[in-house]
Order: C-alpha cells, then sequence, then structure tokens
C-alpha cells in the first residue's frame, strides 16, 4: 500500500508539473501572439516620407547617401571645359564624401540614349544635356521621370524644369567679337546690340553663324533680335520665347539676304575664337563657356553680352529602364542629383567655369574671390541676365523636327 501511495503521489506531482509547464506553455504563446498583434508597424524608409511640397534636407539626402557607401555608376558628359567644371565641383567631391566610385565618359551622344532605351542595354546610368533635348527626349519614352519628394526643385529657374529633370546649369548661346578688328576696322568702336552684330557697314569683315539642325533656335531669335534690339531690354522676353510662323519666316528672310557674310557655318561652339584667332572672321556667335575658356587662353576676343544672348539649361537624367532593371542605383543617382542641386553645392560649379546654376537660391552665394574671374561672365549675373532671352525649350524641343528640317534645307540651298 505504502508503495502504492508513493508511486501515484509521484504520478500526481509529474502530472502538476507537466500542467504548470503547459499552462506556462500557453501562456507565452499567447503573449507572443498579442505581442505580435500590438507591435507597431515597421517605421517606413525615410524616402517614403518625404512629399514635393515637403522634400528631403540636404542632411536627410546625405545620410540616405550613406546606405550606398562602395557602390558606383557612370556620368556621360559634355567633355571639354565643362566636363573639369562638373568633375571638380561635383563629381570628385562627391566622391570623396561618400565612397561611390563614378565613372565619366564623353561626349554625351542622343542617339545613345535612344538605343539604351529601346534595347534596355545600359552603359550610362545618367547624363547631362540640352533642355531641349530633354523634353524631346522624355516626351518619346528615352528618360526615366523623376522623383521630386527627392530632388528639390522648388527654387529651380523657370523653364528649367520637367519630369525628366535632375539638377541643371545654365550657360548661353552667345556673340564675340575681335578686338583687334576694333581698333583696326571699326575706329575704336565695338557692337553694342544685335544690329550692330548683322550691320556690316558700320562693322564690316566675316560672321560665322552656327549650322548644326538644333541651331535655328538661336540664330532665328538673334535675327529677329537684329530688327528690334528692344527685344532684349528685358529678361526672359516673351515675344521671343515662342515664334509665330511670321516670325519664323522673318527671320529666314533676314538670313537669306545676310547669308553672304557668313563665312564659316561652325558645328562646335570651339571654332568661334579659333576663326577669330586665325583671322577667317571678326565676328562669330558660340557658346560662353567655350569663350570663357578661349579668352582665359589668350584669346583677344570679347563676349557682347549686351548684344543680346540666350540663355539654355543643360539638366541631367536617367535613361529608362533604370528604374525597374536596378531600383537601388536608381536611388542612388536621385539622391546624387538632389546633393548637387542645393544652393551651397551649386553654387561650386560657377567656380570653374562661367556658367550658372538654375537654383536661384545659388546666385547670392557667387560672389567673393572664387567668382573674379567666372562672375562677370555668367549667364545668370544679373548684369548678363538683363540682355538674356530666355527660351521656351519645351516649345523648342516640340518644334525642332520641323523647323531644323527647314533650317538644314535652308542652308543647303544658299
Amino acid at each position: 500500500m505504502y508503495r502504492l501511495k508513493t508511486v501515484r503521489g509521484r504520478v500526481t506531482k509529474r502530472r502538476a508539473i507537466i500542467g504548470v509547464l503547459s499552462l506556462l506553455l500557453v501562456v507565452l504563446l499567447v503573449a507572443a501572439a498579442c505581442g505580435e498583434d500590438a507591435t507597431p508597424t515597421p517605421k517606413i524608409s525615410p524616402i517614403e516620407e518625404w512629399t514635393e511640397e515637403n522634400p528631403a534636407t540636404l542632411a536627410e539626402i546625405e545620410a540616405q547617401l550613406e546606405n550606398h557607401r562602395g557602390e558606383s555608376f557612370t556620368y556621360a558628359g559634355w567633355g571639354g571645359g565643362d566636363q573639369v567644371a562638373v568633375s571638380a565641383a561635383w563629381l570628385v567631391p562627391f566622391t570623396e564624401k561618400f565612397g561611390i566610385e563614378i565613372i565619366q565618359d564623353s561626349p554625351i551622344q542622343y542617339a545613345k540614349f535612344r538605343a539604351m532605351a529601346e534595347t534596355g542595354n545600359i552603359t550610362w546610368d545618367s547624363g547631362n544635356g540640352s533642355g531641349q533635348a530633354s523634353w524631346d527626349l522624355g516626351q518619346t519614352d528615352v528618360l526615366e521621370e523623376l522623383d521630386f519628394s527627392i530632388i528639390d526643385r522648388r527654387d529651380f529657374q523657370d523653364g528649367s524644369t520637367g519630369p525628366w529633370f535632375g539638377q541643371s546649369i545654365t550657360w548661353s548661346n552667345v556673340v564675340a567679337y575681335s578686338n583687334k578688328a576694333v581698333d583696326e576696322l571699326w575706329g575704336g568702336q565695338a557692337p553694342k546690340t544685335m544690329a550692330d552684330i548683322f550691320d556690316v557697314e558700320k562693322f564690316p569683315g566675316a560672321r560665322s553663324f552656327a549650322s548644326p539642325n538644333w541651331s535655328w533656335k538661336t540664330t532665328l531669335r538673334f535675327a529677329l533680335l537684329s530688327e528690334d534690339p528692344s527685344l532684349a531690354d528685358t529678361p526672359g522676353v516673351p515675344a521671343l520665347a515662342q515664334l509665330s510662323p511670321e516670325q519664323v519666316d522673318r527671320a529666314f528672310e533676314i538670313l537669306t539676304d545676310f547669308a553672304p557674310n557668313v563665312r564659316v557655318w561652325w558645328t562646335n561652339g570651339a571654332e568661334c575664337a579659333q576663326l577669330i584667332a586665325a583671322g577667317e572672321v571678326v565676328i562669330c556667335t558660340s557658346w560662353n563657356g567655350s569663350m570663357f575658356s578661349a579668352q582665359q587662353e589668350g584669346s583677344d576676343s570679347t563676349t557682347c553680352w549686351e548684344c543680346g544672348h540666350l540663355m539654355a539649361t543643360n539638366p541631367w537624367w536617367i535613361p529608362r529602364g533604370m528604374k525597374e532593371q536596378d531600383p537601388n542605383k536608381f536611388e542612388l543617382l536621385q539622391l546624387w542629383m538632389a546633393w548637387t542641386s542645393f544652393p551651397e553645392r551649386q553654387a561650386e560649379y560657377s567656380k570653374y567655369i562661367s556658367n550658372g546654376t538654375v537654383n536661384l537660391e545659388a546666385a547670392p552665394l557667387l560672389v567673393g574671390p572664387d567668382y573674379d574671374e567666372t562672375g562677370p561672365e555668367i549667364p545668370s549675373n544679373p548684369q548678363n541676365a538683363q540682355f538674356g532671352i530666355l527660351g521656351d525649350e519645351k516649345w523648342d524641343g516640340d518644334n525642332s523636327p520641323t523647323i531644323g528640317e527647314a533650317w538644314v534645307e535652308w542652308q543647303q540651298g544658299l
């Protein structure tokens, strides 16, 4: 009996212990389940919290870029002085700060971007092209639309934004003249208006204008400006932002009469300074950055800002297909564009070349010894901007196929 009671006692105790443990296990399972239900939804990525109305700050962009340390991407630019400035202002400092390698290439080719979008074989992750081309390529599904909660464009210059436009710069198509001609041909007088540029009696000598199919947007407007220089009295001239059919026809008439005075139709803006140096022409159109570089190297020429100039932008792009193929790199590229868009970063570029910024908040920063050389030659500098024509780059892009074709045919008929 005694032994039976003892065994039964042991069994009862064992069952009690097992029961207690089972109860504890149930309690733990219930607690865990309740805990799961009570756990807050995981915090979303900082990027998802940004909006176009309240985009990322510079500190937030830099914090997010730290997640991409050790990665890389390719950038295709214009080459020459612009690429040197882009590299010094943005590419090298970016790599040094975040440990992200940027592989550079040049010159950019729009046809290659089309091919990448069509084939999906992306070899250039980003590029820098004209505002006109940006609208043309964007509207034909070659470029990725960007997220402007990442890229803060609220203070960007009017006309410099589009769904596919990242960071951007401003530059100008300008007119330059020979200083030697001022003394030897023009009696000490220099051109002051576009009418002077087209006046071969008052300012004799050969001219050189641009010939590529895109250059109609500059030369047609300059022709109209020669007939009415007052159109350059205020920046962003509405009368020349978009051209009516009548204005296009009139510009071609002016140029047809003037064409015998154009000795060279150039294909690259750098040719202007070379032609002046060789004595082949006394006045030519060019790109302000090319003329600045040439003058820094000793070109005996002057850029005639007061004659009028056509301001333009160069946005940065991402080829279509990147967002789907490599979302991580797509994020990195937009963060990079955003980083270069802040006023402090934008101002760095104009230390190295006479191009301007699209972030209007950067303009007050373009002062001091670092800008003694470049400042007076920057298109968006107030003293130059007052003579600038800000074309409608979307309108130019939309109309380039038809007017560009007419432009090429007109030159072939000369």
